[in-house]
C-alpha cells in the first residue's frame, strides 16, 4: 500500500508530480503472467460472482486484491462495508466487503493471520471458472460443459487447466512495467490512489 490513510497517499503523490517523480505502487500480481492470463479470460461474461479471502489486514495485505479485482473488472459501482474490527496493535482492519457492478459482484472475507496465511479468489462467470489460490501461486481454469447426465443442464469440468505463473519473479515483472514506461516517450498516467480511496471509503466513519 502507499500509505495508512488517503491524506499522506495524496501528499506523497502531489511531491512526486512537483519533483517529476514516476510514482507506481508495488501491486506486483497485476504484472505477473496468471493474472494477465486470467484477464484475457474475462473479456467475454454475461455474469460474474467472485469471492476474495485475505488477512492480516485490508491495509498491508487487503489492498493488493482489491487492486488485483480493480484490474480484472474495473472500478465498482457500488462498495458496502459488512463487517469488521480494528486489529491489536496496529493501524489496520479485517473488513468484510462488498464490491458490485452491472454484471456481478465480488465478495471479499477477511480471515484471521493467527491461524494461518488465507488468501484466494474464486471466479464463476457463465462461461467458466477460475481459481487464484493460495496467494496466485497455484491458477486454474474450469470450462463450463454440458451435463451427460442431465439434459439441457451444464456441469464444470473436472478437469481444469493449469495457468502458469511467474511469481518467483515478480519484482523484475514490476521493473520490466517500470522499464517500458521509463522508455515510453509519452509516459502513461498511473492511478495509484483507486485503491486507497476505497479503504479510506470503507474506514470512514469507523468505530476505532
Amino acid at each position: 500500500p502507499i500509505a495508512y490513510d488517503l491524506k499522506e497517499a495524496y501528499e506523497i503523490e502531489k511531491i512526486c508530480k512537483i519533483n517529476h517523480i514516476t510514482l507506481l505502487v508495488n501491486f506486483f500480481r497485476r504484472y505477473e503472467n496468471s493474472a494477465l492470463e486470467i484477464k484475457k479470460r474475462l473479456l467475454d461474461y454475461k455474469k460474474f460472482r467472485v469471492i476474495v479471502y485475505y488477512s492480516n489486514g485490508i491495509i498491508n495485505n487487503g489492498s493488493h486484491f482489491i487492486d488485483l479485482i480493480i484490474f480484472w473488472f474495473g472500478y465498482p459501482n457500488k462498495i458496502k462495508r459488512i463487517k469488521g474490527q480494528k486489529l491489536s496493535s496496529k493501524k489496520d482492519f479485517n473488513l468484510d466487503f462488498k464490491f458490485e457492478y452491472k454484471d456481478g459482484d465480488v465478495n471479499f472475507f477477511s480471515w484471521e493471520e493467527a491461524f494461518y496465511s488465507n488468501y484466494f479468489v474464486k471466479i464463476f462467470t457463465d462461461k467458466l471458472r477460475l481459481d487464484y489460490d493460495f496467494n496466485g501461486y497455484i491458477t486454474k481454469s474450469y470450462d463450463i460443459i454440458n451435463n451427460d447426465k442431465f439434459k439441457g443442464f451444464k456441469k464444470i469440468d473436472q478437469s481444469p487447466e493449469i495457468i502458469l505463473n511467474n511469481l518467483n519473479q515478480e519484482f523484475k515483472s514490476v521493473y520490466d512495467y517500470m522499464d517500458s514506461l521509463l522508455r515510453a516517450k509519452e509516459l502513461k498516467q498511473i492511478n495509484n490512489l483507486e485503491t486507497p480511496r476505497i479503504i479510506n471509503t470503507l474506514l470512514r466513519n469507523y468505530d476505532k
